[in-house]
């Protein structure tokens, strides 16, 4: 049976003028998460069937319109609701932030912001910008963690990193709930559990499954992609290495790197069963998915 496709638009509400809207992420309901940024800044909503649901700003979201660029921009959305992504203020820096949808009729959303931590290898002062990026779909809440990426615009460079309370992986320096994937913020884990090395690469962690394996994307000098076996536990994946560990063995590495035809690779989702999807530049750097 040939293989047969349809193709939902979705037009943007705002500002048809200048027409500038994005579906970034689908949960298993046929939830979408959108953005219209038609009018510059962020307009958030949530498609389902051909309708476009409003989605409340983020508390301390920047206005939108009139030459300011606030507002906020979903990425990701769970079975259940939780949406994730980030927020620009007032003053043009943006934060992550996940939404968890009320719990009954008249109450509240819950919102939460991330501001990843400044690394030690940072001087004081240097703006941090965060963006969230991953949910698993079937997990309730953030438990298995956030995928994402900080960002320090001086520089410029962006690390991939997840926000996790319950995972076993974090940073040491500083000592916080973030694991970051640059190899080189963590001098215990990093150089030895990292997916780059130490020399600086850019990197970003874009999506995330409901067995906490995550998949993300490594700059130059690699141009590659990376899956990542978070967490501990897991039977045959390598336990964390120290500086002062035993040499690991008998195990699998807890990154996988990978690449189509060796053109530069950008893995954005996985499946529970292991399929990734993303994108590459070919020589002549055309995309294709």
């Amino acid at each position: 049976m040939p293989y047969t496709s349809t193709f939902l638009r979705i037009s943007p509400p705002a500002n048809p003028a200048n027409p500038c809207i994005g579906a970034y992420g689908i949960n298993d309901l046929g939830q979408v998460v959108v953005y219209d940024c038609s009018s510059g800044g962020g307009i958030p909503y949530i498609w389902q069937n051909g309708t476009l649901t409003p989605l409340p700003q983020h508390p301390n979201a920047g206005p939108v319109g009139g030459g300011t660029l606030g507002g906020t921009f979903p990425l990701s959305i769970s079975n259940s609701g939780a949406i994730v992504g980030y927020y620009a203020d007032a003053g043009g820096v943006r934060h992550g932030f996940s939404y968890l949808p009320p719990a009954a009729p008249g109450a509240l959303p819950t919102w939460t912001t991330y501001d990843h931590p400044l690394p030690a290898r940072f001087e004081a002062g240097t703006q941090i910008e965060t963006l969230m990026r991953g949910i698993p779909l079937g997990v309730a809440g953030t438990s298995l963690g956030i995928t994402g990426l900080y960002e320090v615009p001086s520089a410029p460079y962006f690390a991939g990193t997840i926000e996790a309370a319950g995972r076993s992986v974090m940073d040491l320096n500083p000592a916080d709930l973030w694991q970051d994937f640059d190899g080189g913020s963590d001098p215990v884990n990093g150089l030895l559990n990292s997916v780059v090395g130490d020399s600086g690469a850019s990197t970003v962690a874009a999506g995330i499954n409901d067995l906490g394996v995550i998949v993300g994307r490594r700059y130059a000098p690699f141009n590659d992609s990376f899956v990542y076996l978070g967490g501990s536990g897991i039977p045959g994946v390598c336990p964390l290495a120290t500086a002062g560990g035993a040499a690991l063995a008998a195990c699998t590495p807890r990154f996988t790197t990978f690449s189509y035809n060796g053109y530069p690779t950008h893995a954005l989702g996985i499946s529970d069963g292991g399929d990734v999807v993303g994108w590459f530049n070919d020589p002549t750097n055309n995309g294709y998915g």
